[in-house]
């Protein structure tokens, strides 16, 4: 894929009443390519680049909360799908509507940290330690999570909570949402497009605290997240970076807003 993906054409593409949407769910198996889920009670087009325009989930809504229309869309993008469908026709989870699935990362959740406090003083008066969301793999969050509903969001590589000791104090402590990624091991391109909604979608984000390892190719994350705030078409998001070192210390570089 390249970045001519995220370049607008005029197209068929699926739109959702949500105010005939009861979140049946009964659409989101019939989609192949994995465009939509169920969030908040409401289905949602997880990102235009999923969705073919073909209309094979219209026959499916009982409530004809669906259509097909023609207008400006990022363009549909097979690369970014297939793995997707991989997912979606294996494993426990396979065949079964995205409400009906059993598998932790099948529903969005926001959570209570059952975790230790902070510090010692006043320790009743301070978050404790623990997610406040669930999932938290950058794949698998929903870019219309509630839960991101957040002053500012942490964006951490996978490595960076078992290198650094003080991960959880360092970053947990204060209610924020969290997501994981790698990205030598995932598309960066497809960061870039689901960030983008994410920021789209969520306007209270001012801040992506990006926490990346020393080693070079984890620098592919701050790459994703300032290429993201681009695809967003935002100007207010400052990127705060942190840098583990192997050894586990934690470097920490001052916020700075992107510039077009």
């Amino acid at each position: 894929m390249t970045y001519a993906t995220l370049a607008l054409v005029e197209r068929e593409i699926i739109e959702i009443d949500e105010s005939l949407c009861n979140g049946c769910g009964q659409c989101v198996p019939s989609c192949h390519e994995g465009a939509l889920a169920i969030v908040d009670g409401k289905c949602r087009l997880v990102s235009e680049v999923y969705c073919d325009g073909l209309g094979a989930c219209l026959g499916e809504c009982p409530e004809g909360a669906l259509k097909i229309v023609k207008r400006q869309a990022q363009g549909f993008d097979q690369r970014l799908v297939e793995p997707l469908v991989r997912n979606k026709d294996s494993g426990p989870c396979a065949g079964m509507p995205l409400k009906d699935k059993s598998c932790p990362g099948a529903m969005a959740q926001k959570l209570v940290p059952k975790g230790e406090p902070l510090g010692q003083k006043n320790a009743s008066e301070e978050k404790a330690l623990g997610l406040v969301n669930w999932p938290i793999q950058l794949d698998l969050v929903p870019a219309a999570a509630p839960f991101l509903d957040s002053r500012s969001l942490i964006l951490a590589a996978d490595c960076t909570g078992y290198a650094a000791p003080n991960f959880q104090r360092t970053f947990m402590g204060q209610g924020l949402p969290l997501i994981l990624g790698c990205p030598k091991l995932s598309d960066i391109d497809g960061y870039i497009i689901k960030l983008g909604e994410l920021l789209r979608l969520h306007p209270d984000i001012l801040e992506l605290k990006v926490v990346i390892m020393s080693v070079p190719c984890c620098r592919g994350l701050l790459y994703a997240a300032t290429r993201g705030i681009m695809h967003s078409q935002r100007n207010d998001v400052l990127v705060h970076l942190f840098v583990v070192q192997q050894d586990g210390t934690i470097d920490e570089e001052l916020p700075q807003k992107m510039e077009r």
